[in-house]
């Protein structure tokens, strides 16, 4: 049959051939069938003229799409009507043999027909089951895009959350910096400073080794100053009694001091007496 090679592999890969065409062209075909042999063909005489009598009866009708050709005479095309049956140009026999062929050609189309429809209607069950397949897929790809939507704003809070750590993060960094920074200058500025200590405690060192040789020189006069003292105490003892004679000798004078004065009167007018 025409348009049977199209169909099988339409079967095969529905996608990649369209039945639009095949189906239209044996349709237009079916229906110029129906319209040729609406009513019963009238019997005419045959017709007459040489040469016809071996022309019909080897006359076969082969559908071609939407015309009928006459082996032998394949440029001439056209309808078997009434008309021509009436005109003799068809005689009875041969129009029996042709409605036989068309017959068969009509059955054989028809099985086809419902051997497309059988298929059609499995392909029709199949494409259901794989709408309903696809429906669920869909279902199924609706509740995954609504939980990657979900993720995706729970991953968008998260990275805003992220960001604003980030620029915590950037600050708390760059205070970091600054703050090593100033350590840093702080740490030159103590290791001048250290530096500046170390020779005030060279200084110190060397004013205490002084010091310390002071100290030994002045525990030396001491032991010198102690001795001296010790003399010195001596000597004050002896001075304490010294005048203490004094003063006694001083009060006995105090006693006496007219008597030498009277002494010392007589001794220098030359009349010396001694005191009574």
């Amino acid at each position: 049959m025409r348009h049977q090679a199209e169909f099988e592999a339409f079967l095969d890969n529905p996608r990649s051939v369209s039945l639009a065409g095949p189906l239209a062209a044996r349709t237009q075909w079916l229906e110029q069938l129906k319209g040729t042999y609406a009513t019963k063909p009238t019997h005419a005489k045959a017709r007459r003229g040489p040469g016809a009598g071996a022309t019909d009866v080897n006359r076969k009708w082969v559908p071609k799409g939407d015309v009928a050709v006459v082996p032998g005479d394949e440029e001439k095309r056209g309808d078997v009507s009434k008309d021509a049956i009436r005109a003799g140009e068809v005689d009875g026999a041969t129009h029996a043999r042709d409605m036989q062929v068309w017959n068969a050609q009509l059955q054989e189309a028809k099985e086809w027909l419902e051997s497309q429809l059988a298929a059609y209607k499995a392909l029709a069950e199949q494409r259901e089951g794989s709408i309903q397949e696809l429906k669920t897929w869909n279902a199924t790809l609706q509740a995954a895009n609504a939980s990657l939507d979900a993720e995706v704003r729970t991953q968008k809070t998260r990275a805003d959350t992220l960001a604003g750590e980030v620029f915590r993060t950037t600050n708390e960094l760059a205070q970091a910096r600054s703050g090593l920074t100033w350590l840093e200058q702080q740490s030159r500025n103590w290791e001048g400073r250290a530096i500046e200590l170390h020779g005030v405690v060279e200084q110190q060192q060397a004013a205490l080794k002084s010091a310390d040789e002071a100290r030994r020189w002045l525990d030396e006069q001491r032991t010198g100053w102690e001795s001296t003292a010790r003399r010195n105490e001596s000597d004050i003892v002896k001075l304490k009694a010294w005048i203490h004679e004094l003063e006694d000798a001083k009060k006995w004078l105090a006693a006496d001091r007219d008597k030498w004065i009277a002494v010392a009167e007589n001794v220098r007018t030359g009349s010396p007496q001694r005191p009574g």
